[in-house]
């Protein structure tokens, strides 16, 4: 509660100090006019006020603001349309990338007079404004785009790629909230230079009924108060567009971030819960066989010549110092790294699940959400999924906070679930203990225990004990050799 109050007064102690900053510099210009006392050379802001609130009441007014942000709005749109969709298709495609980097970088720049001057051969004055602002918007909103999408984090594409989320789950929660904050920074600078440059288009093109035109008559005939008040109009009409724009896109983030979105998608088949086994349990798997396996990263050998067997429905704990190749050796098995040579049989047709050393989870997306972004689930799932919180010693409000809020030991707990829920043949466990206390160890170890009983569960761990907790059969890899000691 005091947290909520203190935010609440530094928002109030903000917006009173913005506002104080305006009115000084309302102050000052008024003194400025006062002191030159030549309207002509600088109105002052009670004239600007004045013949603002004239224009109001004329329909001329309106119709020029219409034709105006008609076509601008046009035009940022096109640019913001067509820079998501090349910057999507030139992180895939490399020769797109190539052929698109000179027109940006020549868009980038050609200055703004110049364009307006040779659009104007091509297009009619009264579509100028929505070309050059087209031209303004694109360069902008398809580099940050780009940047966005190359800085997404690369363990979570793995993370995706082990639990098989599709492509559309992929890029909604996991490409986008990442080029959010990129998107929203390249549309408050291109909102701004689109009505900039916009205007400026329809000044030297003078197109009828626009602000340009208003604009270009205020300076012929040495209207100060018009040109302070048109100039007035142009700020505000930018400023509450930008501020709309953005909340609505912030306000779309936010929603993907929600439990909801997962939880009331419709389901073709049967509810998957927490202890459903998977379809073809009953078909009888053949032993998991590593043979020959080498993996080397430059000079460093990792895996030389290393064998071994996993047998089905049971758990198996791989034992080793740092450094001899046991994360290698599930990464492979996850299929995330290639190895140098050597074989894996009996492989096929087998669904993984995994946690990771570290816990990749979408940061936005609530606990709840990231449990099941494997899983298109219904409402009544959500019982089962509480129950899994419960007996991972998790609050049930922790189910809908977002990721990014929880503690250490409470992501890694969410991650355990989360490989829990999803469906699979075969679980892997990268250390998954790490960052647990005692009494955590022990629930978690429990419903492990629990949940595993009688399927092929690969765990890598520094701890005997929790090996010998688990049920589980022990490899142990020699310091000095790849070969399983059992």
């Amino acid at each position: 509660m005091i947290s909520i109050t203190q935010d609440r007064d530094k928002k109030h102690r903000g917006a009173v100090t913005k506002a104080a900053a305006v009115i000084f510099w309302i102050a000052v210009w008024q003194a400025a006019s006062e002191a030159i006392g030549q309207e002509i050379l600088l109105v002052s802001p009670v004239a600007v006020f004045v013949r603002l609130c004239e224009l109001l009441m004329q329909v001329d007014f309106w119709h020029s603001v219409g034709f105006s942000m008609l076509r601008i709005l046009l035009g940022f749109l096109l640019g913001t349309i067509t820079g998501i969709l090349l910057a999507g298709l030139a992180s895939c495609v490399f020769w797109i990338r190539a052929l698109i980097a000179p027109a940006v970088l020549t868009v980038k720049a050609i200055p703004v007079a110049s364009f307006v001057i040779l659009v104007l051969i091509w297009v009619p004055s009264r579509n100028l404004s929505a070309v050059i602002s087209f031209l303004m918007v694109f360069p902008i909103l398809y580099t940050n785009v780009l940047s966005g999408i190359e800085s997404t984090d690369e363990k979570l594409l793995e993370m995706a790629e082990v639990f098989r989320l599709s492509r559309t789950r992929r890029i909604r929660f996991i490409y986008i909230p990442q080029i959010i904050p990129f998107f929203c920074s390249a549309c408050s600078v291109a909102l701004g230079l689109c009505w900039k440059a916009g205007v400026a288009a329809e000044v030297i093109g003078i197109p009828d009924g626009s602000i340009g035109e208003r604009l270009y008559q205020a300076k012929v005939y040495l209207d100060t108060p018009d040109l302070f008040a048109w100039t007035a109009v142009i700020i505000v009409v930018s400023l509450v567009f930008e501020k709309l724009f953005l909340a609505l896109i912030y306000r779309a983030a936010e929603r993907i971030g929600t439990k909801s979105h997962l939880y009331h998608q419709k389901r073709q088949n049967r509810p998957i819960s927490v202890t459903e086994k998977p379809k073809d349990d009953t078909e009888e798997w053949k032993n998991l066989e590593v043979s020959h396996l080498y993996k080397s990263y430059g000079e460093n050998r990792v895996l030389e010549d290393f064998c071994v067997n996993f047998p089905p429905g049971k758990i198996t704990c791989i034992m080793a110092p740092s450094g001899k190749g046991k994360t290698t050796l599930l990464r492979i098995l996850m299929g995330l790294e290639q190895p140098d040579s050597g074989e894996i049989n009996h492989m096929e047709g087998r669904r993984i699940s995994a946690v990771f050393q570290e816990d990749r989870l979408c940061p936005n997306l609530s606990a709840g959400a990231n449990v099941c972004i494997a899983l298109k689930i219904t409402e009544a799932d959500i019982l089962r999924i509480t129950e899994g919180f419960r007996s991972m010693n998790l609050p049930d409000d922790c189910i809908t906070r977002p990721a990014r809020t929880l503690s250490g030991g409470m992501k890694r707990r969410v991650a355990i679930l989360r490989a829990l829920f999803s469906p699979w043949d075969i679980l892997i466990l990268d250390e998954p203990f790490q960052g647990l206390d005692k009494e955590t160890r022990k629930k978690v170890l429990d419903t492990l225990r629990r949940q595993c009983a009688g399927r092929t569960v690969i765990c890598v761990t520094h701890e005997e004990r929790d090996a010998r907790e688990l049920g589980a059969e022990i490899v142990r890899l020699q310091e000095d050799t790849q070969i399983p000691c059992i």
